[in-house]
């Protein structure tokens, strides 16, 4: 009890000295059932509530928009106790202007853990194979008051959480729900924090490699995943940088998952290698990058069935150029792989 009012503490104190806001939300949705059998396992809805930390850089250069964002413990339940149990959350998002300082859509992602997963005694949870996860979301925000010393905001959003194929079941979880926040606001104009973008620690390229594990749903081998990315950045002065780039995957567990879809492949197609072309943004706050991005690939034996990947995640930098990467890369909304890597910053 002591470390939570400490924590509490510190919020509040921080809250003091820029423009933040500390506050509790609360949230109501429903399981969304992508597969058919779903539904046999809904008994009502998911609900939960959060307390979130916010925070707005304002950039020196006034034709940028200010760089929202909030970092939030949420937990939820997941509409069946007794199969799917509930969620406990960490988590950090980015929010991107969309009208004014009124409405925004967010993006961001996280860690879960899960009490409740597929085993001997739970075998209808065919959805989650392990207690810990890594959870997305992404909505919209409305801000409907805001003036010392209240904030509110509503905000329609949509939960995703998987193990990335780590363990298998991983069928994937996936929750819109509803949010309504009451926070702390404090706009203390002579102590707000201004960032110079032009300070901040941009980059031209990014060099990454990669590590996963997954398993395959026929077999529950499990294979090795190596993915080798370069990205070049087409800004360099924003605090939200565009990028265009390419990722080479190695993945071992390519070939059985093609035997599956009754594949006549001969030795040159079995090799598991992927290419792709990708493009996305990072946002910076600090030493952390938010990284989200979508691809196409150039080749892939599996190609019919997995056109395209998106990739969300976040890097944090312990210094200039060297820094750690955990990021999701999904099919379809379904999660292919949890990646775990290093990053090389050059300028």
């Amino acid at each position: 009890m002591k470390k939570i009012l400490t924590f509490l503490f510190l919020l509040t104190h921080l809250a003091l000295y820029s423009q933040q806001s500390i506050g509790l939300s609360g949230s109501y949705g429903f399981l969304f059932p992508h597969y058919k059998k779903m539904y046999n396992f809904i008994e009502h809805h998911p609900a939960g509530f959060s307390l979130y930390y916010e925070n707005i850089y304002k950039p020196f250069d006034t034709t940028q928009s200010n760089k929202r964002y909030r970092i939030e413990a949420y937990y939820t339940s997941l509409s069946n106790n007794e199969v799917l149990g509930n969620a406990y959350s960490i988590l950090a998002d980015v929010y991107f202007r969309i009208y004014k300082e009124k409405i925004y859509f967010f993006t961001g992602s996280g860690i879960s853990y899960l009490t409740k997963h597929h085993s001997e005694d739970n075998y209808r949870n065919f959805a989650i194979g392990s207690h810990f996860n890594v959870y997305v979301n992404f909505g919209f925000d409305f801000k409907l008051y805001q003036k010392n010393p209240l904030q509110i905001d509503l905000q329609l959003r949509w939960n995703h959480f998987s193990n990335g194929a780590i363990k298998m079941p991983n069928a994937g979880l996936n929750i819109p729900s509803i949010h309504l926040s009451f926070g702390y606001y404090n706009n203390n104009k002579s102590k707000t924090s201004y960032v110079d973008s032009n300070k901040l620690l941009q980059s031209k390229y990014h060099i990454f490699g990669a590590y996963s594990t997954k398993q395959n749903v026929v077999n529950n081998v499990n294979y090795s995943l190596y993915t080798i990315g370069f990205e070049y950045y087409l800004t360099h002065y924003n605090a939200v940088q565009w990028l265009i780039g390419t990722d080479v995957i190695w993945d071992n567990s390519l070939p059985a998952y093609v035997k599956t879809k009754s594949y006549e492949l001969d030795k040159y197609k079995t090799i598991p290698l992927k290419l792709s072309l990708k493009g996305g943004w990072d946002v910076h706050i600090d030493k952390m990058d938010l990284i989200f991005q979508v691809g196409v690939y150039l080749r892939n034996v599996a190609f019919k069935y997995q056109p395209f990947y998106t990739r969300f995640g976040m890097r944090y930098f312990f210094s200039k150029n060297l820094g750690a990467q955990l990021s999701l890369r999904s099919h379809y909304a379904k999660a292919d792989a949890i990646e775990w890597g290093i990053v090389w910053r050059g300028k």
